[in-house]
């Protein structure tokens, strides 16, 4: 009988008495089978340098029990430095179901945002999908997150800024940030849960990170004056920073160094023309290797670069503290 609805007359009869009846039969199509493309959760969210994962099932329905066919690709442009993995093929059994595991990895330079993943369920004239959002974003600024208490105080949301929205969106930046994560990493998780469980560390830890707070600050201004070339703002702001970082961190105990003897100063300022060669010795090659994008090479220079204007910085500005001593206190060094 053709899918529709039909109607049937039942009459009965009693000598002169009679009565009937419509009944309705509703003929509909036979069950198919078929499936569904489900996503443990709708939304992925990978730290840069981490990886995620969600579970994609597929759902047999009306005995479905074939083959399915799963492919994922980014529905807009894909992230920078991020890569999915999928298994390609599952059967679900009769009305019942199946499962792969949809893994996404970031590097430490992996765009920041919300992306859109489809994954899509094909067999045979069957498919079906589902989208997965993977939200990327910015690893922990971890020990000033223990020492400020929050994520969103605003000290830690102007480290993550100057690094996720100005630094690690230039290629020598990101670069030399790869570096430098796999050498912060490697122990801010244990300083950090250090604080964390000695309230009473926060306070003098405040006082050591204001400093590079406000160092940032005027990082983050520097960035700024040359909107229209991020590169060249990204290493001009990272000479500034690492420089006045290496001033107020390093120079004062170094220069109580200097002041013992003065084989130690001789030493220091041979020291200081080594720097300044290798400093005028790298710029040069940072941007040639950022033009014909030569990572590996990125991630040797910019970490020399910064390294040796942080030493310079220390040794030139304890010498001028040296010399400043002895004309206020009116001594001459041994």
């Amino acid at each position: 009988m053709p899918v529709g609805s039909y109607g049937i007359v039942i009459e009965g009869s009693s000598g002169s008495l009679s009565h009937n009846a419509i009944l309705t039969v509703i003929v509909t199509p036979s069950a198919v089978a078929d499936f569904s493309v489900l996503s443990s959760s709708g939304v992925i969210s990978v730290t840069q340098g981490a990886s995620g994962a969600a579970t994609i099932t597929v759902l047999s329905r009306n005995g479905f029990s074939s083959n399915v066919l799963l492919f994922a690709s980014w529905l807009s442009a894909a992230p920078e430095d991020t890569t999915f993995s999928l298994p390609s093929a599952i059967t679900p059994l009769p009305d019942a179901t199946a499962t792969s595991i949809l893994r996404v990895t970031t590097s430490s330079s992996a765009t920041l945002g919300n992306f859109t993943l489809r994954v899509l369920g094909v067999s045979g004239s069957l498919s079906h999908f589902v989208d997965v959002t993977v939200r990327i974003t910015g690893q922990q600024c971890i020990i000033a997150t223990a020492t400020y208490g929050s994520e969103l105080s605003p000290e830690v949301q102007l480290l993550r800024n100057f690094r996720d929205n100005m630094i690690l969106k230039t290629y020598v930046g990101s670069s030399f940030m790869t570096v430098f994560n796999a050498w912060y990493y490697s122990f801010s998780p244990n300083v950090a849960e250090f604080i964390t469980q000695r309230q009473a560390l926060r306070t003098p830890m405040k006082f050591v990170l204001y400093p590079l707070v406000a160092i940032l600050r005027i990082g983050a201004a520097t960035f700024s004056v040359l909107p229209a070339n991020p590169e060249t703002a990204a290493v001009i702001s990272g000479l500034v920073v690492t420089w006045l970082l290496g001033t107020s961190y390093l120079a004062l105990p170094f220069s109580a160094l200097l002041m013992r003897t003065s084989r130690v100063r001789r030493i220091a300022r041979r020291l200081e023309q080594y720097l300044v060669i290798v400093i005028l010795g790298t710029v040069g090659p940072v941007f040639v290797a950022e033009l014909f994008r030569e990572t590996l090479f990125m991630m040797i220079l910019t970490p020399t670069l910064i390294l040796g204007a942080m030493l310079l910085s220390v040794l030139l500005t304890s010498r001028l503290l040296v010399s400043l001593y002895c004309v206020l206190g009116r001594r001459r060094l041994s």
